[in-house]
């Protein structure tokens, strides 16, 4: 058994979507597989200094995004607009903030789910 890196520039960090020697990612949170292969990371980028408490600190100081890795290692961002979590609306996928940090695909409808301590709701982000 080996371990290689799949997808991501070891050494680089940022928010680069692209072929798996590019990728960058900042500080991945979660992920899960789809059925047919394809893995969903939530991805969060720091924007801040830190604030009051500790569920205002991580809450205003992350953008998240949730990004696509293909079976090629290609990574490609399908949610998430750069506000931050706290900044809650509904919309197009790329156009809303994402607040969650448990993330899960489900095997019929391919669908992800979203959910975070303390968010009081459930998202879902169809895909096509």
């Amino acid at each position: 058994m080996q371990v290689t890196t799949f997808s991501g520039n070891p050494g680089e960090i940022g928010h680069v979507d692209g072929p798996p020697a590019k990728a960058q990612f900042q500080e991945i949170l979660g992920i899960t597989r789809a059925g047919d292969g394809t893995l969903y990371v939530l991805d969060g980028t720091i924007v801040g200094e830190a604030a009051l408490t500790p569920f205002e600190s991580f809450a205003t100081q992350f953008v998240l995004f949730v990004r696509r890795i293909d079976s090629s290692g290609n990574v490609t961002t399908v949610a998430g607009d750069g506000e931050t979590s706290t900044a809650y609306r509904d919309g197009p996928a790329l156009h809303v903030p994402v607040d969650g940090f448990f993330l899960a695909v489900d095997p019929e409808d391919q669908n992800v789910y979203l959910t975070a301590p303390f968010a009081n709701r459930v998202r879902v982000l169809r895909l096509p």
